[in-house]
């Protein structure tokens, strides 16, 4: 009976794992789309920090979500001055758009297609 409940629970784990394996390969494509965004924010001299802050609120809305000041708050667990220097970087390096019709403060990024690329 012992050696049963062993293998039931490592059939677990491995389902878990392949899991955790899925969510990390979905995080890995949506980052793969956030490097057509670094080119910007180097040329708007963002820091390293503000890049993996950026980086985070991209990987909660990608390119089809609008967010607010309030979300950044939230996802990054920070201050309201700081979420604010937030949406300023990411207007200083237009990678960003407001959107209209939703009330103030909103924004989504911008949609960067791969032709700069094959330039």
């Amino acid at each position: 009976k012992v050696s049963n409940s062993f293998g039931k629970v490592s059939n677990s784990f491995g389902k878990v794992s392949n899991d955790i394996e899925k969510v990390s390969n979905d995080i890995e494509k949506v980052s793969n789309s956030f490097k057509k965004y670094v080119p910007l924010l180097k040329e708007a001299k963002v820091t390293h920090i503000y890049a993996k802050n950026i980086e985070k609120v991209f990987l909660r809305c990608g390119t089809e979500r609008v967010f607010s000041q309030a979300n950044i708050i939230e996802w990054l667990n920070c201050s309201k001055s700081k979420a604010t220097n937030i949406i300023k970087v990411l207007k200083a390096a237009k990678v960003i758009e407001k959107v209209n019709g939703l009330g103030p403060g909103k924004y989504k990024f911008i949609v960067i297609t791969d032709y700069k690329e094959n330039q």
